[in-house]
């Protein structure tokens, strides 16, 4: 135990001193500062709509309007000269502005050219902002043609419409019988909340957890040099190969890790992020260890590291879902690493008890492989 725990030590020390860790630590110091800016950016300016009501009228629309405001899209009162200045330099998505007798034509129900959509260069989400203008319209006009229904099929006369208008009014606008939604192409549906706050970090999660992939994998093939030295054969003789190639490998791995594990409780909400790295640690380590143990496999590695960092991002929904595309992809992206993590951190309550699963399975077929020691002319 004492051998084990003074390697583990002198491991960590060695690592530490390497300019990799601090290059490391530098990258994910800059992917934080990268999310902050990003997520401020994303809420300064995607989600502002202005809005300019005419000098009478207007106030139940903005009423309606307002009530579907959310994270993603926020509307804001202003006049016709602001809302075009703020727009052609970006600093708004797009704006609204209302005709003068807008409710005067509400009512009579001409709805064309009744509100005119300003957009400008950095517009975005101007499509959701219309379908959302169409379906507060709709709920508006509601009443007006449930009666127009009624009078063409002499369902009610005038004085029974009269009486059943304050109803019209207070039912029909209630439920929203015009609802924009977002959905992915599997018909999941998305939350603008989550839309709008998940997006960077996602990228941010998948990338980090890629890039230690690759140091895991780097980590196996550094140890596998080493069991080829002349210390390592006697230490692995004497101690056999769990004593002397976990502590090693360990204090590889620590430090990167703890340095993640740090910067993601920096940013807002990412202690889940940080607690499903511990299964991960568990799970590359036992891949590492597996693949340390294999000559053949260490010896190919650093041919194959710049591929593993490609289908690290490709094959795991990083940036998009490739499974979408390519269905026959989906089991192979579902026993990824990097995919389980970001299912954990999304809430996915089975990613870390696969992670685990993962780590003991690799681990067991590590530490039950016998240890063949090479044969070594001897020296006259």
């Amino acid at each position: 135990m004492r051998y084990v725990w003074m390697s583990l030590v002198l491991e960590l020390r060695g690592t530490l001193r390497r300019w990799k860790a601090w290059a490391f630590l530098l990258l994910l110091l800059l992917g934080i500062v990268a999310v902050r800016q990003a997520s401020e950016e994303e809420e300064a300016g995607i989600v502002t709509v202005g809005v300019v009501l005419p000098e009478t009228g207007g106030e139940r629309f903005w009423a309606r309007l307002t009530s579907r405001e959310n994270q993603m899209i926020r509307f804001c009162l202003t006049d016709e000269e602001t809302l075009r200045q703020k727009v052609s330099v970006s600093r708004w998505d797009c704006g609204l502005i209302l005709r003068s007798d807008f409710e005067d034509r509400l009512e009579a129900g001409k709805f064309e050219k009744l509100i005119t959509l300003i957009t400008g260069p950095g517009s975005t989400v101007y499509p959701l902002v219309r379908e959302t203008t169409a379906a507060v319209l709709l709920e508006l006009s509601a009443p007006e043609i449930a009666e127009d229904y009624l009078r063409d099929r002499s369902l009610a006369d005038e004085a029974a419409l009269e009486a059943l208008r304050p109803c019209l009014e207070t039912l029909l606008p209630k439920d929203r019988r015009v609802e924009v939604t977002m959905e992915t192409l599997d018909g999941t549906e998305l939350e603008p909340v989550a839309l709008a706050e998940k997006g960077t970090s996602r990228i941010f999660l998948g990338l980090t957890a890629v890039l230690l992939l690759v140091w895991t994998l780097s980590a196996a093939v550094d140890l596998g040099r080493w069991q080829e030295s002349a210390q390592a054969e006697r230490l692995l003789a004497l101690q056999g190969p769990a004593a002397v190639l976990l502590p090693r490998l360990l204090g590889n791995l620590i430090p990167p890790f703890l340095f993640t594990a740090v910067g993601m409780l920096l940013l807002d909400r990412a202690w889940r992020a940080a607690a499903m790295l511990l299964p991960y640690l568990l799970a590359l380590g036992a891949l590492a260890l597996l693949l340390a143990r294999g000559r053949r496999c260490w010896r190919i590695l650093p041919v194959l590291l710049p591929f593993a960092a490609a289908a690290g991002v490709l094959l795991s929904p990083v940036f998009l879902d490739a499974a979408l595309l390519v269905p026959t992809l989906e089991p192979v992206m579902e026993l990824m690493p990097v995919t389980l993590y970001l299912e954990g951190w999304s809430g996915d309550g089975t990613a870390p008890v696969k992670l685990l699963g993962m780590a003991l399975l690799f681990g067991w077929l590590a530490v039950g492989r016998k240890y063949k020691r090479r044969d070594v002319p001897a020296a006259f």
